[in-house]
């Protein structure tokens, strides 16, 4: 965590640009544009899948930066936790599996804090709420937040258990649920 941030904030660095590692057509001037595509090409369920995991992050005090600088797209995910801690966690690239773990060496810290720093200075989705940033990820995703707001609500007052089935017994989809729910409840909340 960088000594200027408040002890209780979290942060974590998403990375979109993966899809467009490649140098695009109109070589490196037009990165955000291949970037564009590759967020554009993608399913629907894709999209919306994201954002609600970014929105289960943002329920639980964790606020989301993601940037679209292919520079960055072999930064794993991670979240800067106390001083001298960070948390990583990932699912891409890991043959099905994901990978948690924790890392404490200081070069590792600081390139996470050089990540962090650089993800906010050119995030997507800047904004000074939680609202604010969802809108605004929703907008670049593609997802319509008026629609997406109210399917949110109506999930959340009916469950996703009879719609959700989970490959394991110990998965569940109480994670879903709460990302419905912190959506549906932004429905009268100024989002910038």
């Amino acid at each position: 965590m960088c000594p200027a941030e408040p002890a209780v904030a979290r942060r974590i660095v998403v990375a979109v640009a993966a899809a467009a590692q490649a140098e695009p057509a109109g070589g490196l001037g037009d990165l955000p544009a291949a970037c564009q595509r590759a967020v554009a090409d993608s399913p629907l369920y894709e999209r919306v899948l994201l954002l609600l995991a970014i929105a289960l992050m943002e329920a639980t005090g964790i606020q989301v930066q993601v940037c679209d600088d292919p520079a960055y797209s072999d930064v794993e995910g991670f979240v800067l936790g106390r001083p001298g801690q960070a948390i990583i966690a990932n699912w891409v690239r890991g043959e099905g599996i994901w990978h948690v773990d924790t890392a404490r060496r200081a070069l590792v810290l600081s390139d996470f804090r050089e990540a962090s720093g650089h993800a906010s200075a050119h995030s997507v989705i800047d904004a000074p709420s939680p609202a604010g940033r969802l809108r605004a990820l929703a907008g670049y995703l593609g997802i319509d937040w008026p629609w997406l707001r109210g399917r949110c609500q109506q999930l959340a007052q009916a469950g996703t258990a009879a719609l959700l089935r989970p490959r394991s017994r110990h998965i569940s989809t109480a994670g879903v649920d709460a990302a419905c729910a912190y959506i549906g409840r932004m429905a009268g909340e100024h989002t910038s």
